[in-house]
């Protein structure tokens, strides 16, 4: 093999490595990229806010009941829209949703006004790992294949 088929190969791994960090036709995508931000600024806005809520008749609407009525609506579009720009509408708003929702997770499990509870994190981190393997595993294990294919050929 000389360089330049060295080379070739070489491009083509990095080109598929590439390919795996970008895949924004992926719905689980966009709910990825909307949940993170979404959760970093509602922790930041709470912690640096704490005064900062819709009180409603005396009652204080928790950021969870918001995230409640985005994933209705993310539901709602979802089912009635089935154009991929409507998809990943739908997947943002969903991914909002699931971050405000969760965010609150040790609240509404515990049934009490404890913000800063653990099980919340827990909630959290879970999701993130899931969400992290619906968007990327397909493309490592893809790529992994792909490279134990090559190293095969090789031999």
């Amino acid at each position: 093999m000389n360089q330049i088929d060295n080379i070739n190969q070489n491009l083509k791994l990095h080109s598929r490595v590439f390919t795996m960090f970008v895949r924004t036709q992926d719905v689980n995508f966009w709910i990825l990229f909307a949940f993170i931000p979404t959760f970093i600024g509602a922790r930041l806005l709470v912690y640096h806010f704490p005064n900062l809520f819709l009180l409603v008749r005396g009652v204080h609407v928790h950021h969870l009941t918001y995230g409640i009525f985005l994933l209705a609506i993310a539901g709602i579009l979802a089912i009635n829209f089935t154009m991929q720009r409507h998809k990943v509408v739908a997947a943002l708003i969903y991914g909002i949703g699931l971050a405000l929702s969760f965010d609150e997770f040790g609240m509404w499990l515990h049934l009490q006004d404890n913000y800063w509870i653990r099980q919340s994190y827990d909630a959290i981190i879970m999701i993130s790992a899931i969400l992290f393997g619906l968007v990327y595993l397909p493309s490592i294990v893809k790529s992994i294949a792909g490279l134990y294919k090559h190293i095969l050929e090789k031999k």
